[in-house]
């Protein structure tokens, strides 16, 4: 079938009775009729071939996503780590919820990141971060190991059973996030590198 608005032609695929558009916009509610004709409802925006939808950087998608609010709270002290992670780059990022700071707070008994000393935020912070590559779940395999913007040898641990995805002991909850300098992969639990785990553990 072909766009009124843009004249470029909609794929249509049946299988078994589901309806496709594109190869994976699904057809979720068919024939609502209107007095002027019918509609399908999907379960995702079509956009035509070389359409570009522009992207927003890792800060500004952080700071958008209110389940996302301590960890731009905590990126806003050190502003080199923003200017890098809202500029120009490649980069992966694995962003705790508001719940995993919250949990790691519980367990250091602390009740907000001021009373944690600034140079191990930012540790934890760059321990978040894959620079030079944007890695998609796709891009991910079980039992690999990345170096962190913390450093080469402060290194994240992939562990993927079936559908599940894990960073260290952090479930992915969301992957995939795109922005324009990188992807977001949202995580259920603060990753702490191996010198920080070492105090964590003695509480």
């Amino acid at each position: 079938v072909q766009s009124l608005l843009t004249g470029k032609s909609i794929a249509v695929s049946v299988s078994m009775g589901t309806v496709k558009l594109n190869g994976s916009s699904n057809v979720t509610l068919a024939d609502v009729d209107a007095t002027n004709g019918v509609v399908h409802i999907i379960d995702e925006v079509l956009i035509p071939a070389g359409f570009q939808l522009p992207k927003k950087s890792i800060v500004e998608l952080a700071s958008a996503t209110p389940n996302l609010s301590i960890l731009k709270d905590a990126l806003t002290k050190f502003p080199t780590l923003v200017s890098a992670l809202g500029g120009a780059g490649s980069f992966t990022v694995f962003a705790p919820t508001n719940e995993a700071f919250a949990a790691l707070l519980g367990v250091i008994g602390q009740t907000s990141l001021n009373d944690i000393p600034e140079s191990v935020i930012e540790r934890l912070l760059k321990y978040h971060v894959i620079a030079g590559a944007s890695l998609k779940s796709t891009d991910l395999t079980d039992g690999q190991m990345a170096a962190t913007l913390l450093s080469a040898q402060d290194k994240i641990t992939v562990d993927i059973n079936g559908s599940m995805v894990k960073i260290n002991n952090a479930n992915v909850t969301t992957a995939n996030v795109e922005a324009s300098n990188g992807v977001i992969h949202i995580v259920d639990a603060v990753l702490v590198p191996v010198l920080e785990l070492s105090i964590v553990n003695t509480i």
